[in-house]
């Protein structure tokens, strides 16, 4: 009997892997629910002390199996597909800063209203850009005052800075 308890306890662990590397919504974790209750409940038919270690090496074996799991994924095919990768690199974010700072000066046409963000062509390349705060219909026409980041800010052509009331 101690060797059915094994198998299912064996069968749970399985499960639980089963669902970390084949998501089922929660159909593999209520099968190794089970497993884990029938493998204990043997076990206790046999000795408490059996079904003790039972529950005991539930609880240290299901989440060193889900960490294997995650682990695993990372590093199978179908988990390169399924999981996002490393954030990029400080270098890479630079070159594409460097990029957008070309824009600095140019003018485009908001394709979308910007309120205050949205989107702006400039020469074909459309853009997300944001505002200093203002409104502004599509169509309007645009002029890029600065990169900050990723952040494209755009003011109205015919806009400056002694426009601003203090």
């Amino acid at each position: 009997m101690i060797a059915l308890a094994i198998a299912l306890f064996l069968v749970g662990l399985g499960l639980v892997l089963a669902e970390v590397m084949i998501p089922s919504f929660g159909l593999f974790s209520v099968l190794a629910g089970a497993c884990f209750v029938g493998s204990t409940v043997i076990a206790f038919g046999q000795s408490t002390t059996a079904g003790a270690l039972f529950i005991a090496g539930a609880f240290l074996c299901v989440p060193i199996t889900i960490l294997l799991g995650f682990r695993l994924l990372r590093t199978s095919g179908f988990g390169n597909r399924l999981l996002l990768g490393a954030p990029d690199t400080p270098e890479a974010l630079a070159g594409i800063y460097r990029e957008n700072n070309r824009l600095v000066g140019q003018e485009g046409v908001a394709v979308t209203p910007l309120r205050p963000a949205g989107t702006a062509d400039f020469g074909g390349e459309r853009v997300a850009v944001v505002t200093e705060g203002d409104h502004l219909d599509a169509g309007r026409t645009v002029t890029v005052v600065a990169v900050e980041g990723n952040r494209i800010v755009v003011r109205p052509v015919g806009r400056h800075f002694e426009d601003d009331e203090p």
